[in-house]
Parts: structure tokens; sequence; C-alpha cells
């Protein structure tokens, strides 16, 4: 919230998203971070390992988006280039939820602009590795497919994720950044039919991937470019789905 404008929301910087606690390491948990927001429902199979969200009881195709300037919006509401970062490339994000400038739309819901980290004039790079066995998920839960209330409860939830971003100098006036992060995770949920119960099983395998260069011609011109690329399938008993995407 800033004092100087009418407008509501949240501004999270570089460390404050590190050192926030977010579920698989996900940005798109982070608006959930201002009351306004609240989880979607129905977010569809394929997205199961993101967080789509809706704001002040608007529907999830009414939150608009920015990337380093651009516009990011999807019109099918599925809020897929703000899903396609990985967590290092973030700099800063500000999420406003209500009464913010024209300049951001005429969105019912809220506003999401972020900004991804760039290189410098010195080498740096980060590297992270998490693991999460699914036994301790199982027994955090306490949930069984005898006492399940419904489908949605997890009864194991396994986790594998690595993290790797490396920036710095190309000449005296370009720099470069590249971040990746890769995941693999298997979630049990029950089943909680009379006829057949039991467990169902997905496993979700996923890549995110950011390149950037900047140039500066002068101290008042310079120029930029970012991609970004995401892959993930997401198998189960009954087939596969997956997808890729290249955002430039």
């Amino acid at each position: 919230m800033r004092a100087d404008q009418p407008q509501l929301g949240n501004q999270l910087s570089a460390r404050s998203i590190i050192e926030t606690p977010l579920p698989n390491r996900r940005i798109t948990y982070l608006p959930l971070l201002n009351a306004a927001n609240r989880p979607a429902i129905n977010q569809g199979d394929i997205f199961t390992n993101q967080n789509l969200f809706t704001t002040n009881g608007s529907g999830r195709r009414q939150t608009s988006f920015g990337v380093d300037g651009a516009t990011g919006n999807d019109s099918w509401g599925r809020q897929t280039l703000f899903t396609s970062l990985p967590m290092a490339a973030v700099g800063e994000m500000d999420v406003l939820t209500n009464a913010f400038s024209a300049e951001y739309g005429g969105s019912t819901g809220s506003y999401v602009n972020v900004i991804t980290k760039s290189g410098g004039d010195r080498f740096h790079g980060e590297v992270l590795a998490l693991g999460r066995p699914d036994a301790l998920g199982a027994a955090l839960s306490g949930f069984t497919a005898s006492n399940a209330p419904n489908g949605n409860p997890l009864t194991s939830d396994k986790l594998l994720q690595g993290s790797l971003s490396f920036s710095g100098p190309i000449g005296r006036r370009t720099q470069f950044f590249v971040a990746g992060e890769g995941s693999v995770q298997d979630r049990v949920s029950p089943v909680i039919s009379p006829v057949a119960p039991g467990n169902f099983l997905g496993k979700y395998r996923g890549f995110l991937g950011t390149a950037c260069l900047d140039h500066q011609f002068s101290d008042r011109n310079s120029a930029f470019f970012r991609s970004s690329v995401d892959h993930f399938y997401d198998t189960n008993p009954n087939g596969t789905v997956g997808g890729n995407n290249l955002r430039t």
C-alpha cells in the first residue's frame, strides 16, 4: 500500500519473495498474501501444480498481468504467462487490488505487475535443491482412502525440485541473466467411491526457464530482450496431458 496514491495492494521485493514460504516454490501463490485474493475454483487438471486466483469476487479472467512492461493477459483465464516464470527470475512483484491508476487498464479484478531480474557488472549464480518425501506429507495430512471426506485431501505428496540462475556481463554495455527450474511431483488423492475405494496417483513433471539480455547504447537509450519457456506433463492411470509454451 502506498500513502501517496489511493491504490491498494502489495509490493514484494526479491528478498521478501525468497523469504516467503511458498507451496512448491510457485510465485502464483504470492497474490494470496493480499486478503482481497482467493484461490480460484475448478482450476483444471493440467494446472494442478500452480495456483489460480480471483480478486474481490471477480472471475479469474478479470485479473490483468504485466511482465517487464508487456501485457501478459490470457483470455482463457489460465494466467499462463504468470505461471511460466521461475521464482529465481522475479525481481519485484506488485499486486494491486483496488483503486489502481488508469494506466493499468479497466480490469474488474486485480493487476499483477512482474519485473524480472537483469544481469549486472559482476558474475553471480544461485543453485537450489529441494526434496519432500512422500511419507512426511502423508503423516502430516492424516487422511487415508477410508477417512477422507472427499477427493481433495492428499494422502501423499512427494516433491523433488531444482533451481539454477546465473548472470553477469557480456562486454562493457551488455548483461545477461538466465534461470531455470525443474519439478518432479507425485501426488496421491483418495478415491472415496464405495464401489472401488483406493488411491489416485497423479505424476507432474515440469520445467520453467527464463533468459534475458540488456544493452545500454548510452545513458539515455537501452534495449532488452526477454524470453520464457515452460514444458510440463501430467500423467495418471487414464492417460497423459502435456504442453509447451515459448514466450518472447
